[in-house]
């Protein structure tokens, strides 16, 4: 099935989810429960990684994590590069849909906080030995996200290939939802379920019912387990 989704729309649904999060629980509670949601949700995206991984019986190291990718780009808008540096792999972005969809919507302030934890909660769960070092971010620091990926060679230069592993942005963004729903309840109770089913009233304005339907149809999925 396509995907009626793509990146900026996952970007716009958190940027919607962190907003009505922290105007209901206050700026410091508000921001713990995104922050602690997005740990959850990228951990959770690194060991389903892990997962296909172990399966193919590819070895566990960060150009394994480079090369079992769970998405692939929509848009045209993300630009930068990736060398091999000293034994490592830098990843350098100068451009990325996620921060031109929370800058177009006026959410970039919400938006940031992911790029505080994902590319870290993701290395944590595919391997909590692997040294994924995030030097800066662009919605944070104003500056091209810099990634360092130690002890990695790029995948498709090397004797492992890219491997498709992608999965639909509807998934994603059903996967994201969930996660801020089960802090939300976990943190203030229902009226926090309340405060998420907003912000997805919301996104429905921008993607239609039908794609908001996709993202429901997935709300009883295990996503720390292969589709």
């Amino acid at each position: 099935m396509e995907s009626l989704l793509t990146e900026k729309h996952h970007a716009l649904l958190f940027g919607l989810l962190a907003r009505n999060t922290i105007e209901y629980a206050g700026e410091a509670e508000g921001e713990a429960i995104v922050l602690e949601a997005v740990r959850r949700y990228g951990e959770q995206r690194g060991r389903r990684m892990q997962l296909r991984v172990l399966r193919d019986g590819a070895p566990l190291n960060l150009t394994s994590y480079l090369a079992y990718k769970e998405w692939r780009p929509a848009t045209s808008e993300a630009s930068g590069k990736t060398v091999e540096q000293a034994g490592d792999v830098v990843s350098t972005v100068s451009a990325c849909p996620w921060a031109n969809a929370w800058n177009e919507a006026g959410l970039l302030r919400y938006g940031r906080l992911y790029c505080q934890e994902i590319d870290r909660a993701l290395g944590r769960g595919f391997d909590p030995e692997a040294v994924l070092e995030v030097q800066r971010t662009l919605t944070n620091d104003r500056e091209p996200c810099q990634f360092v990926f130690r002890g990695a060679v790029i995948p498709g230069t090397s004797e492992l290939p890219v491997v498709d592993s992608s999965m639909p942005w509807d998934y994603h963004c059903a996967h994201l939802y969930k996660t801020m729903c089960e802090l939300l309840g976990e943190r203030v109770g229902k009226e926090g379920l309340r405060v998420a089913r907003a912000a997805l009233d919301e996104f429905t304005l921008t993607v239609g019912e039908v794609a908001i339907r996709r993202i429901l149809d997935w709300q009883n999925t295990d996503f720390n387990q292969l589709p």
